[in-house]
């Protein structure tokens, strides 16, 4: 078919999503979203159903003296857009979105309609959230600098129930958090459900949806999880303090520095969203690999390195990432011995804290912290280069 004749229909049900310097179109019936610069998002205004490519890129110059080929639009509306469903072709398959290849054996455990439920109750909680944020701090720090070496010599073995359970609310709070906030901005939540993220146990919530918010909204709601997080152990800490409870104290005080390990923006944790959100740069993690490669090869061969504002900042965090896995490694290195034997100690220990033959100090537990954080780290880094060769050789 001659390629000039051809109408191109944009899909009834695409939403269109200005943000400052690119649009969002949202194809729902398969849960694509695609970042369009604004040049083509001009080229899209002028599909009406009716005019064929020739016409379309005809009308595209004269309002905005750009040349684009028949080929080059034909490329652009259905090699590019055809594929997610933004531009209708009976000759292209569209899959439905994948869930993240990072979350493996993932499923749904609270439906959307009940977070949406419960989250419409929680997102009053940021209409003031600096307020509510600085004294859950605040509670937090006092326990601390009151019952910091009581802290760390408490005995977790007495009340591991406890523990888990409150361990558990608080991983449930942490994804409502998100869930609330995206809730408050007008976005569209999904479930929360329990999969597998670097061979560990995780909540997540699927808030893919705030990609139609600003950049600041999307960094708070980033952030809602650790909020809400916080927010909770505040509650504990004062609960604690009334009622002499020592569990609550402690929990209260452990929740904040696992949290913390959230903002960590070299995993797909918190902090890597809020970086990825703060720089406006979707696919973050591919991008900032893609520009340290650009500019090694401009080093080796001499090839140019487009210096932009953003692609210098992304290629500061690829370089940062893969030197904090050496840094990491090198300071690990000095206990070698323990970090290699860590899985088997740690495996040993809780099975005698189960038992009730040992007494496990909570000190005892903070130990493992960073042999575990090393081993996420370099399973994560050594996955990706292998799905990358593996993708290189095999691509079907």
């Amino acid at each position: 078919m001659n390629i000039e004749i051809k109408v191109p229909v944009l899909a009834k049900e695409v939403a269109i999503v200005k943000q400052a310097n690119y649009y969002i179109l949202h194809q729902p019936t398969y849960n694509h979203r695609v970042k369009v610069s604004n040049e083509m998002h001009a080229l899209l205004c002028e599909i009406d159903g009716i005019k064929s490519i020739s016409e379309v890129i005809g009308e595209y110059g004269r309002k905005h003296k750009i040349v684009l080929s028949a080929q080059e639009a034909d490329t652009i509306l259905y090699g590019q857009l055809g594929k997610y469903g933004i531009v209708e072709s009976n000759d292209i398959t569209v899959q439905e979105s994948d869930k993240p290849d990072y979350l493996k054996l993932s499923f749904i455990l609270v439906a959307s309609k009940v977070v949406s439920v419960i989250a419409s109750y929680l997102s009053f909680l940021f209409s003031k959230q600096f307020l509510f944020f600085g004294s859950a701090l605040s509670c937090i720090v006092f326990n601390w600098v009151l019952n910091f070496n009581r802290i760390l010599q408490t005995p977790i073995d007495t009340f591991f129930l406890s523990y888990f359970i409150l361990f558990l609310a608080s991983a449930a709070l942490h994804e409502l958090g998100h869930a609330a906030a995206t809730h408050f901005f007008g976005a569209k939540q999904g479930g929360i459900g329990i999969g597998f993220y670097l061979l560990f146990p995780v909540c997540f919530v699927d808030v893919t949806d705030i990609w139609s918010l600003k950049p600041k909204q999307r960094i708070i709601v980033n952030l809602a999880g650790i909020y809400f997080e916080y927010l909770f152990c505040a509650s504990l800490t004062v609960a604690g303090v009334l009622f002499q409870n020592n569990t609550l104290i402690t929990t209260s005080a452990i929740l904040p520095v696992k949290t913390l390990i959230n903002l960590l923006p070299f995993i797909r944790t918190d902090g890597y969203w809020v970086l990825s959100d703060m720089l406006d740069a979707p696919n973050f993690q591919q991008h900032a690999d893609k520009n340290v490669k650009s500019f090694l090869k401009g080093l080796i061969k001499g090839e140019e390195f487009l210096c932009t504002k953003q692609n210098v900042l992304l290629l500061i965090y690829g370089i940062a990432s893969n030197l904090f896995l050496v840094f990491f490694l090198f300071i690990m290195w000095r206990d070698i011995k323990f970090i290699a034997l860590s899985p088997y100690h740690l495996f040993v220990d809780c099975r005698e804290l189960i038992s009730g033959h040992k007494s496990f100090m909570l000190n005892d537990f903070l130990r493992y912290i960073a042999p575990l954080l090393l081993y996420c780290t370099v399973i994560h880094y050594f996955k990706k280069k292998i799905h990358m060769v593996w993708k290189r050789f095999w691509p079907c």
